[in-house]
């Protein structure tokens, strides 16, 4: 590798490696997070009982509250960088700390909502089965074991 190479895309000073450091592990430790999700998510179909149904009962709340990060990110950035490029500083710091409160909140509220009532937010994506069905029995056993690995699995994610 050139000396060229090295000074044209890596940082030159060891207070800009700190920085880039300390900006690279927040985001390394939430990669790590996230695959760690994506294994025990594919052990759960692989590996357990009817641990899709489970899976799906609670990822769906994990997917509707990324899509409302994704949308608060959005939404945030943008406003966020026109006031920063209107000479709006202060203006665009607030935006900065209400991205952040309002993800943060959203992800307490949630978190606590799955730690306190389990069953019934798997529930909404879970379908009971009726009891005039021609297997009722077989499918309640199916869902009462699909139902304890979504609470399980809400404790693990939460």
């Amino acid at each position: 590798m050139s000396k060229r190479f090295v000074a044209k895309y890596f940082p030159e000073s060891k207070s800009k490696w700190k920085a880039y450091f300390k900006l690279l592990l927040p985001m390394m430790a939430a990669s790590t997070l996230f695959a760690f999700n994506g294994f025990v998510d594919n052990f759960m179909v692989g590996h357990i009982e009817q641990g899709g149904p489970a899976l799906s009962a609670v990822n769906a709340w994990t997917n509707i509250i990324m899509g409302v990060f994704v949308g608060i990110a959005t939404a945030g950035s943008i406003s966020m960088v026109q006031f920063y490029y209107a000479g709006n500083e202060k203006r665009a710091r607030d935006m900065s700390n209400l991205r952040f409160s309002l993800s943060f909140g959203l992800a307490i509220a949630l978190s606590i909502a799955m730690l306190v009532a389990p069953k019934e937010m798997s529930g909404v994506f879970l379908k009971e089965p009726s009891a005039g069905s021609a297997n009722y029995l077989e499918d309640k056993m199916h869902w009462d074991k699909a139902m304890d690995n979504a609470v399980d699995y809400s404790r693990i994610i939460v």
